[in-house]
């Protein structure tokens, strides 16, 4: 009896935590939610990165956008700062990090979406740009097809 073969496992992909801060209304709303943080528990918040996660709400009423900030390399990292926030008050739980990143625009402060980007490195995993990306236009569609040329095939023929 021959053993048998089985394909190299492959490597799961690694999941980055984030602790969930809270929700808001607008884009603006979220970013006075992490300023607001920031100043009472900068100790805890200051090295993560924040990101706005959108999720259905349970009733089926539509979406709430969702303030995560991290990456955290584990669950448990993030329920340690959990800990601390629940201590002064705060709500806090944790959660995959996973969404769009919320940065500010340099120009008029305003905010800015931009896709978070992929674990290419994890040495730079943690260094994010302050600059705002610009969004490219959606591709051009497709040329129309042709209509079909009348076909000669069957055609009488006068002699």
């Amino acid at each position: 009896m021959q053993p048998h073969s089985y394909p190299s496992p492959v490597p799961a992909p690694r999941t980055d935590f984030g602790v969930n801060l809270g929700s808001a209304s607008s884009i603006k709303g979220l970013r006075a939610l992490w300023q607001g943080l920031l100043k009472l528990e900068a100790k805890e918040l200051t090295p993560l990165h924040p990101i706005i996660v959108l999720k259905e709400t349970n009733n089926g009423s539509g979406t709430q956008m969702r303030l995560v900030a991290g990456p955290l390399a584990d669950a448990a990292a993030a329920a340690r700062i959990c800990a601390v926030l629940s201590e002064n008050g705060r709500t806090c739980d944790t959660a995959v990090f996973d969404g769009q990143r919320l940065l500010e625009d340099s120009k008029d402060n305003d905010i800015a979406l931009a896709t978070k980007r992929p674990n290419a490195a994890h040495a730079s995993r943690h260094r994010y740009s302050r600059k705002s990306t610009s969004v490219e236009a959606p591709a051009p569609p497709p040329p129309l097809p042709l209509p079909p040329k009348p076909s000669t095939f069957g055609a009488s023929v006068s002699h």
